[in-house]
């Protein structure tokens, strides 16, 4: 028996028999849920004990896994056993379907005896080991089943809010065959590293498809999200940055992840998208509707647009709290000991402001913050004519911080700085960033100014044909620059037109150690978090303002006037 292979239908047979789950056999087995999968699909034979382990789990003999595919008894005991267990479709081998002639999407399903259900009324929960959020605020979350004002839950770090908020637009999905959804965040590779795993988990919901293709969300060759079929709707997700296809179409459910990180204008076209015209989401009445719902962790900033839109009536936010996640706290309101472990290391581990974000929840000044960012007003889409503007370049080097390069703008007439394109990496040596910057150069550059070292100017010049002029630096100089840039903030928000912009949709690259690390991806990421502590030194990464300051004081104090052109300019093929 030892030189057979067992009959794959066989053992997905007896385990749906046996009422189990793939997880919950393999538990039992002392195995892991992705190697019953592979022995259910044939990939390759198991060990004995393994079998044995199987075999009295599923209370049957090891001899019954060993008889040829063709020879598959029992199957109308098999269709019972599935139904009755509440298991869908793609649970059932695909042998199995053609065998049993049934029509499994008209087939009824029903609760697992014993196992308590969520709130809603969708039978999700089979597994007993995850649990359903039951609080106060997660029902007022689910229970927002009709046309209202975008909601917003707001807490501290790993409260639970996203899977939440997943948990809920699943659930949506079962209850309404057809409907289109949208998972959002303002980053692709952000996103691939927390929604797969959250979507992961809650495979327990058993969706059409597989949940191995969120594995293509990031740049995976031209597409930059992907989907999935769930009860013959789809649920598409992506990240933001560099793709205007995710909202160019409408939805009937848009989730927006880390909504804090999203600007308003953003997240006004988001609800022109789920404007509930498609019709696969339907009210008790049989109305349609669209939702836009969303999570945020607290940003430093008391004035943030999602603050200002709350105060005034245009969405509502719910305080989502540690005490909210049944992993954290059971329904008698006692702390678990993962929710003890979990919230002590981050009481413990976050300090200053940090802990009143992310610990704390609450939305906070930074003290001593050196620059206010408008959404509205600092913020534009790339103007059509860019013939008035005079273009330069601003370099800073780092080993192991990000290198960053930021082009701008100045209009000749009403003397405004428009920030038109960044390029930053953590991983690039000069020679690297130089080449980088020649392949992302569209403009004839009047100048390029850099760091104050001669090194990296020689590098440039010899390697990369970049002449660069080095700024100046003494101990004034970075108060300085922050007084300047200060100054052409001040006046883009007093209505002034020689002041500064920057463009929505600047980012050239994305790179995934930064988004990892949940280091800022764009100079006004950085320009939002900078302040200065007692003794006037810049807290915070500071690299794309050094390379965005570097040629402003340079054109300020030695330029005198940004006129002129110089062969500092690289063309590269525009991309179709």
């Amino acid at each position: 028996m030892e030189h057979l292979k067992p009959n794959k239908y066989r053992l997905r047979a007896y385990r749906l028999m046996a009422g189990w789950t793939q997880l919950q056999a393999a538990r039992k087995a002392g195995t892991t849920q992705p190697h019953i999968h592979n022995l259910e699909a044939g990939k390759y034979n198991p060990e004995m004990k393994t079998l044995h382990k199987l075999a009295n789990a599923y209370n049957c003999d090891i001899t019954d896994f060993f008889v040829p595919e063709d020879m598959v008894e029992n199957l109308d005991t098999l269709a019972d056993m599935a139904i009755e267990n509440g298991f869908r479709s793609n649970e059932v081998a695909p042998g199995f379907k053609a065998k049993l002639g049934l029509d499994w999407k008209k087939i009824p399903r029903t609760e697992t005896p014993n196992i308590e259900t969520s709130t809603v009324g969708y039978d999700g929960w089979r597994n007993p080991e995850l649990l359903p959020f039951t609080s106060d605020n997660s029902i007022k979350v689910k229970s927002r089943r009709s046309k209202c004002l975008p909601l917003v839950m707001a807490g501290p770090t790993r409260c639970g809010k996203t899977m939440l908020g997943l948990e809920d637009l699943v659930s949506l999905h079962f209850d309404n065959p057809g409907m289109r959804s949208l998972v959002v965040r303002s980053d692709a590779v952000d996103l691939k590293e927390t929604i797969r795993k959250d979507l992961t988990y809650l495979s327990k919901y058993h969706l059409e498809d597989p949940i191995s293709p969120i594995s293509a969300i990031g740049r995976g060759g031209a597409r930059n999200f992907t989907s999935l079929g769930i009860n013959e709707g789809e649920m598409v997700l992506g990240g933001l940055n560099r793709d205007d296809r995710l909202l160019g179409t409408a939805y009937d459910v848009i989730y927006a992840s880390q909504l804090e990180t999203i600007d308003e204008q953003t997240f006004m076209k988001m609800l022109t998208r789920c404007a509930g015209d498609l019709g696969g989401l339907k009210d008790a009445d049989g109305n349609q509707y669209g939702r836009l719902y969303a999570d945020c962790n607290p940003a430093p900033d008391s004035e943030h647009w999602i603050l200002k839109m709350a105060e005034a009536g245009k969405l509502e936010l719910i305080n989502f709290g540690f005490e909210d996640n049944p992993l954290y706290y059971d329904r008698r309101g006692d702390q678990t000991q993962v929710g003890g472990t979990v919230i002590g290391n981050l009481d413990t581990s976050l300090e200053g402001i940090s802990h009143d974000l992310y610990f704390k929840g609450l939305w906070a000044d930074i003290a001593g913050k050196l620059f206010k960012l408008d959404p509205q007003l600092h913020f534009v889409d790339e103007p059509k004519d860019l013939s008035p503007y005079i273009w330069y370049r601003g370099v800073d080097f780092g080993i192991k911080s990000p290198s960053v390069c930021v082009w701008f703008g100045i209009h000749r007439r009403t003397k405004q700085v428009y920030v038109h394109r960044e390029f930053r990496h953590s991983k690039y040596d000069t020679i690297q960033l130089g080449n980088a910057i020649n392949e992302h150069t569209d403009e004839r550059v009047a100048q390029t100014v850099i760091d104050n070292d001669e090194n990296e100017q020689m590098l440039l010049k010899k390697h990369c044909q970049i002449p660069t002029i080095m700024t100046k630096k003494s101990s004034t100089s970075v108060m300085n620059r922050v007084h300047l840039l200060q100054n052409l903030l001040e006046r883009t928000l007093n209505g002034e037109t020689n002041g500064i912009v920057f463009n929505r949709s600047m980012r050239c690259n994305l790179d995934p150690i930064l988004a990892r690390d949940k280091l800022p991806l764009s100079t006004p990421d950085e320009l939002k978090s900078l302040y200065a502590d007692d003794n006037d030194k810049i807290v915070g990464s500071d690299h794309g303002f050094d390379a965005l300051t570097y040629p402003l004081l340079w054109l300020e104090t030695e330029a005198k006037t940004p006129v002129g052109f110089g062969g500092a300019g690289a063309r590269r093929k525009r991309r179709a």
